[in-house]
């Protein structure tokens, strides 16, 4: 049986244990980049949780009454229906305790979904599954509970059936690391997905954490870069009146801010554009990448090939 924890950067990263945003984090720590401390809950253990409380065929019966909505609120509800396994709840457990000494004095972590198929090069899923931060240990269980059963989220569900994916290969790995308290976030394009330039990087940029760019919560910078020199081409500010932050006893909370101008200096700017022309380099495609800056050092928290094409085509 494979394991049902990998430790990112001790392993050859398959894509069918770790899924989409596990392989991504397994080659950006392997090749030497920084992320947060972390590991993965692989897929085997999502099976193992199926095998132990024999709900396979159970599934596979559900899955044939899709996208009927009393079908995919019952299969997200299985996530949540039965212990864990012993095996199970104890490599996690072992697992969290040695995180716990890797963490450097942070408490929080972040839990992240990675399913099959997730973050490729033809499939995203974006927004789709779950995002917990600012988890506190006790609950990192739960957070996993809720990675799980969004795999039948009704915006994954519509997902595969518009790109024919079918749902007999439907499998959720779980990303587990420490919550990075940003002080700036960014999303950044090693091509300009606008314009379709492989000549530039194009940057989106916010105060605090980073699901704010993702929901559309905020109107981030946009600043884009020359590819070759690093030098900016463009650059607009965002309308950044609220940021996302982790609380202390857990969860986050969008409180509003008054920074103002632009999130990023020119040095930070141009540290994540040297960033981002290695991970392109390493993965030998244009990539999509998202980043986390907090006491001077820009942290790697996903990179996945880009999806959108090229302006024209």
């Amino acid at each position: 049986m494979q394991p049902l924890i990998h430790w990112f950067g001790q392993g050859s990263g398959d894509p069918n244990t770790l899924g989409g945003k596990g392989v991504g984090l397994e080659r950006l720590a392997r090749l030497g980049f920084p992320i947060p401390p972390g590991f993965c809950l692989s897929t085997t253990a999502y099976h193992r949780y199926l095998e132990v409380h024999t709900l396979h065929r159970r599934i596979t019966e559900l899955h044939a009454g899709l996208p009927d909505e009393t079908a995919r609120q019952t299969l997200a509800g299985l996530a949540h229906a039965f212990p864990f396994p012993d095996d199970l709840a104890m490599a996690l457990a072992a697992g969290l305790e040695t995180l716990a000494q890797q963490r450097a004095g942070r408490s929080l972590l972040a839990v992240r979904s990675s399913a099959l198929g997730e973050d490729a090069a033809t499939t995203s899923f974006a927004g789709a599954h779950e995002t917990a931060l600012g988890v506190p240990l006790h609950d990192v269980d739960n957070a996993i509970r809720r990675c799980w059963a969004s795999l039948y989220s009704a915006r994954a569900v519509a997902y595969r059936r518009r790109k024919g994916l079918g749902f007999d290969n439907a499998a959720m790995a779980v990303v587990v690391q420490v919550l990075v308290p940003a002080e700036v976030s960014a999303v950044a394009f090693t091509r300009n997905p606008v314009s379709g330039q492989d000549d530039e990087i194009l940057i989106n940029a916010t105060w605090g954490l980073g699901e704010t760019i993702v929901s559309g919560t905020v109107t981030p910078d946009t600043v884009i870069l020359e590819k070759a020199t690093l030098r900016i081409r463009q650059a607009e500010p965002g309308t950044k009146t609220v940021q996302l932050v982790a609380r202390d006893g857990g969860g986050t909370a969008t409180v509003p801010t008054t920074k103002g101008g632009f999130a990023l200096d020119d040095l930070a700017l141009t540290a994540l554009g040297e960033l981002c022309r290695q991970v392109e380099e390493g993965f030998g495609q244009p990539m999509d990448i998202e980043a986390a800056f907090a006491a001077g050092q820009w942290y790697l928290l996903q990179a996945r090939p880009i999806t959108t094409k090229r302006a024209g085509t």
